[in-house]
């Protein structure tokens, strides 16, 4: 059964799609039920064919196990496994559908889940969003932020529709409170310096250590065995089946402690983890969020978690600007603005008269300076000089070479002038009729426009 903040979030998604957003994003903290929660959103969102893609495949399992809890089956898309493009929900992992096997769902999915959407960004899940331009793209995150410049939202452009912290869930009773331990040790956090932080502040209970790489987990382990403590190191390079023989001991209590390095920070789910130990230095605080998350599920007889900091905690996050609503609103403001003044632009510089009146209308120059010769030529005489004050008639007007030349009358002399001429505005003429007149005006004249004839300066009318 969904929780209410479950269901509350599926009815944003629910209302942000109705409003024509596609590409959305819900933030829901680790243990917030974000599997349990998307198995729910192709009903909600009453998609014929779904697809839910991750990167790993302990997510991938996850995601398997939980729709067939609620009675949906799914066929898998990866490795040697496939599935037909036909079936309803598709679990597919992101790596085995850029080699080759993405043409085949082509315009048959109507709603596209991101599990662990921080990982956005990457060319895979580009790629994969731009091959079905159709569908409801939503992302599941418990870490929003990156560490990185890049903006998820430019992925996920309908913004984040849904958000919870686990200080929310926290005080909602759905995650049991934290109580950090800050100790201090080496900078190589030497592996006997650990262990005796443990056993000073969470001697025998179950356990979990963030490592710094690979060789210092086993280090750790093997610390932990020295001192009779059953112990166990998973890293990328255990085979899959050894690490799944170890996380079932570790869950029924065989193994009191798993270390690790970045292999249980996403996908492991086990509420009965009583500490974590953060033996590793990190800037990102969307990791040190997801490590500390692993301990915070509800479980019998569990009244809190215990967080061992040897590290300095990173600092929160700065919601970036671009997801700030004021922001947002001011963009569309500038916007407004812009069009506005290109409204503006218009009126004064490019607009013509209807093309139902006479030719013989009032202009202005739109140089500062201008002579008006007898003939229509560079080289005839100069009759006056023309400022751009002086009102002129026009009388007719003739194309030689590049130049537009009109013959104009002012103050009694008439002549002729290669200068661009604009038309006095009517002062009740609507933006509308402007912009129309500006566009006639720039397709019937758009060679005579192209270059400023006798090297003359502009000047605003």
């Amino acid at each position: 059964m969904l929780r209410p903040y479950q269901q509350n979030c599926l009815d944003a998604i629910r209302k942000a799609v109705l409003t024509g957003r596609r590409h959305l994003l819900v933030h829901l903290p680790t243990g917030a039920g974000k599997t349990y929660t998307f198995a729910h959103l192709s009903e909600a969102l009453g998609a014929a064919r779904t697809m839910i893609v991750a990167h790993r495949s302990e997510l991938l399992t996850q995601a398997r196990k939980t729709l067939a809890k609620i009675g949906v089956d799914s066929e898998l898309e990866q490795g040697t496994s496939t599935a037909n493009p036909e079936c309803a929900t598709i679990v597919a992992s992101v790596q085995t559908l850029k080699n080759g096997r993405l043409e085949k769902f082509a315009g048959k999915i109507d709603l596209l889940v991101i599990d662990e959407a921080h990982h956005g960004m990457a060319p895979t899940y580009l790629h994969l969003v731009r091959n079905f331009p159709n569908a409801i793209v939503v992302g599941f995150t418990a870490t929003p932020f990156r560490s990185d410049e890049k903006e998820l939202l430019d992925v996920f452009t309908g913004g984040i529709v849904f958000s919870m912290t686990i200080g929310d869930l926290t005080r909602k009773g759905y995650l049991v409170p934290i109580k950090t331990i800050d100790h201090k040790v080496s900078e190589r956090y030497d592996p006997e310096e650990v262990f005796a932080a443990h056993q000073k502040y969470a001697k025998g209970l179950k356990t979990i250590v963030f490592c710094r790489n690979v060789q210092h987990s086993l280090f750790v382990a093997g610390s932990f065995l020295h001192h009779k403590v059953p112990a166990y190191a998973l890293s990328g390079d255990t085979r899959k089946e050894d690490r799944t023989k170890a996380l079932i001991r570790f869950a029924k209590g065989e193994i009191q402690v798993l270390t690790n390095c970045g292999i249980l920070t996403e996908g492991f789910d086990e509420p009965t983890i009583e500490c974590v130990v953060l033996a590793r230095k990190t800037e990102s605080r969307s990791l040190y969020e997801q490590m500390v998350g692993r301990g915070t599920r509800l479980s019998e007889g569990k009244d809190h978690v215990k967080v061992l900091q040897l590290i300095g905690v990173p600092p929160i996050p700065v919601l970036p600007l671009s997801q700030r609503p004021w922001v947002r609103w001011l963009k569309r403001l500038v916007w407004l603005l812009t069009l506005v003044g290109l409204a503006l632009w218009f009126k004064n510089h490019c607009s013509m008269p209807p093309e139902s009146e006479s030719e013989s209308q009032r202009f202005s120059h739109v140089f500062t300076a201008c002579k008006l010769r007898t003939k229509p030529s560079k080289r005839a005489p100069v009759i006056t000089i023309l400022r751009y004050s002086d009102n002129l008639t026009k009388i007719e007007a003739r194309q030689i070479g590049k130049i537009c030349w009109t013959k104009v009358e002012v103050n009694g002399a008439s002549g002729w002038c290669g200068c661009r001429l604009t038309y006095d505005i009517p002062a009740n003429n609507t933006i509308g009729e402007l912009l129309s007149r500006a566009a006639r005006r720039l397709r019937r004249h758009r060679r005579s426009v192209r270059e400023i004839p006798c090297g003359q300066t502009l000047a605003g009318n």
